[in-house]
């Protein structure tokens, strides 16, 4: 059995009036912490499973603050309840939202996964990865997938550079599946 690890970490939405484009007048502080928090709160249900919970502090931590975050978020909960479509198109708006927001593409990366397009998904959690070195969740998911495509050794190195900066019991169990021994803290 493989284990990947979900962890759903922040659009730019225009409007129209007639012909003139709006902009969305801009969160307070306040709304912006507040939309945090829920970004946060969120993801513990998520966590927990309580999906329809997770949903609603997502749509309403997106109303207060239109971020990447809450869309990432909205797609985990899409993904997780079986709508593949829908979760890639919010992973794409998390993604078009904030080009910096690498989490979004490392869900996204999943989901190809899951569908079965290995390559995109290959692309996708490399492209997540950048040089974000302390990433460990995608860079296992990356080990798992290259362990599953036969690349034994890049898998295990993924795999090793994530348990060292994230000494995770899924990573640690990722490793052992694939006969190595990590270390315990």
């Amino acid at each position: 059995m493989r284990y990947l690890l979900i962890i759903p970490l922040m659009l730019f939405v225009e409007t129209m009036t007639g012909c003139v484009a709006s902009l969305p007048p801009s969160p307070t502080l306040e709304e912006s912490r507040r939309a945090s928090e829920l970004v946060d709160q969120g993801t513990a249900l998520l966590r927990r499973g309580a999906l329809k919970e997770a949903q609603a502090s997502f749509e309403v931590s997106f109303d207060l603050d239109q971020t990447a975050a809450a869309l990432d978020g909205l797609g985990c909960v899409a993904f997780l309840s079986g709508d593949v479509e829908l979760a890639r198109d919010y992973f794409l708006l998390a993604y078009e939202q904030d080009h910096s927001y690498s989490q979004s593409l490392a869900n996204l990366a999943l989901l190809y996964d899951y569908i079965g397009a290995k390559e995109e998904s290959r692309v996708l959690f490399e492209r997540a990865l950048g040089g974000d070195v302390d990433n460990a969740p995608t860079r296992n998911n990356l080990g798992v997938l290259l362990e599953e495509g036969g690349a034994k050794s890049a898998a295990t190195s993924e795999m090793f550079r994530a348990y060292v900066v994230l000494p995770h019991e899924i990573i640690g169990k990722n490793l052992e599946q694939i006969g190595e021994k990590p270390w315990r803290q």
